[in-house]
């Protein structure tokens, strides 16, 4: 078995949508091209009109792939049966198993010769952190919790057994992996996701400017509200700018005064020079990782950040940025007034977002999945 060259497969929750747990699988089929992906369901041309590329992907999906993609509901609806998407999978010709877990993935059933590691990008938020869940994505209504808590009550018992199957985890943040060892009572390795940090890096010197800037979605759970008033409240010699669109764009709008600037959406390229000549990147919300703060930190541009999530691992306080305690404007303003009597240093900040380049993700988690299969199998006298 020493030279035997092992058969891997990938599984994903659903490919319906395009984001960051969705990149960390594209680089995972990079580094095993020849894997399989299964996933519950797969709307391939809504996600391909987002950039997704499936070029030399092998694809399976569940039986519930004829299920519309999009609901009236969203995957509420089918919040009941997803579990039994995983289960149905036959894994038995496999030596190993990556699941990409934000929700069900993990819950596959596999046999005893096969190594199962699951990459967790969060256990799902909406079983285990409900109401902050509920506050973030527009509230459910009373008739639907009627049906929804139930449910959710059977899937969180569901969840803790699930949670026995696989036989290693990676935590995508330091936060990740307390909130595995919490709920799941299961050991956990960090494991950085990558960000795209090079498209970030000045292509010489550049002149920053007097203005701060924020990117990202206009969501209620992002507080961007926070940085209107806090600018408001500033007053003229303060200039913040927002990127980006959303749900709240047009209250944050309504909210603020003249020194606050709305772009919209923007190119890639407009996007990059704005965080490039910025004097601050503000970062007001909570995230798991975010990827963002990382892309401020490439610009060469010092974050200014609510200090809990994963900013802790990302943001080297007093030297790529500065952290604010509370997520309140006046917590915020004082840490603007902090940050405007340093200085530091665009090319410490550049050094710092090189730690989570995609090249050192690849080799990192290769070389550590490579190990904790020779791990499961002299555990298992499997060699």
């Amino acid at each position: 078995m020493k030279n035997h060259k092992l058969k891997v497969a990938l599984v994903h929750d659903d490919l319906i949508q395009y984001g960051g747990a969705e990149r960390v699988l594209e680089i995972m089929h990079e580094i095993w091209p020849d894997a399989p992906i299964y996933t519950s369901m797969y709307d391939r041309e809504g996600m391909l009109i987002k950039g997704w590329n499936d070029d030399g992907m092998e694809i399976r999906t569940s039986r519930f792939q004829f299920l519309p993609k999009k609901s009236k509901f969203g995957n509420k609806f089918y919040l009941p049966i997803f579990p039994l998407a995983f289960e149905s999978f036959d894994f038995s010709e496999y030596d190993l198993v990556i699941s990409s877990s934000t929700r069900f993935a993990h819950g596959i059933i596999t046999r005893p010769g096969t190594c199962h590691i699951c990459y967790c990008n969060s256990p799902a938020r909406f079983l285990w952190m409900y109401s902050d869940y509920e506050k973030g994505h527009g509230g459910i209504k009373s008739w639907q919790k009627l049906f929804l808590l139930p449910i959710l009550h059977w899937q969180r018992i569901w969840d803790q057994q699930a949670s026995l199957r696989p036989d290693f985890y990676f935590g995508n943040s330091s936060i990740i992996v307390k909130r595995i060892n919490k709920l799941y009572k299961r050991e956990a390795e960090v494991m950085f996701p990558p960000a795209d940090v090079e498209k970030f890096f000045p292509k010489g010197w550049v002149k920053k400017k007097d203005y701060y800037v924020i990117v990202g979605r206009m969501a209620g759970h992002k507080r961007y509200d926070i940085a209107v008033e806090a600018f408001n409240k500033l007053g003229s010699e303060y200039e913040l700018r927002l990127i980006g669109s959303g749900d709240k764009l047009e209250e944050l709008k309504a909210m603020a005064k003249e020194n606050v600037k709305f772009l919209g959406y923007v190119s890639n390229e407009e996007r990059e020079r704005q965080v490039q000549e910025a004097k601050g990147f503000i970062y007001t919300q909570f995230e798991d990782f975010g990827i963002t703060a990382v892309e401020g930190n490439a610009a060469g541009t010092p974050v200014i950040a609510y200090g809990e999530g994963g900013v802790l691992d990302t943001i080297v306080d007093g030297k790529t940025g500065v952290y604010f305690e509370e997520q309140t404007a006046e917590s915020l303003i004082e840490a603007i007034k902090k940050f405007e009597t340093m200085s530091l240093s665009p090319k410490e900040c550049i050094d710092n977002a090189k730690r989570f380049n995609k090249e050192s993700f690849k080799n990192k988690l290769k070389d550590r999945v490579e190990e904790m299969v020779r791990e499961y199998r002299d555990k298992y006298d499997m060699n």
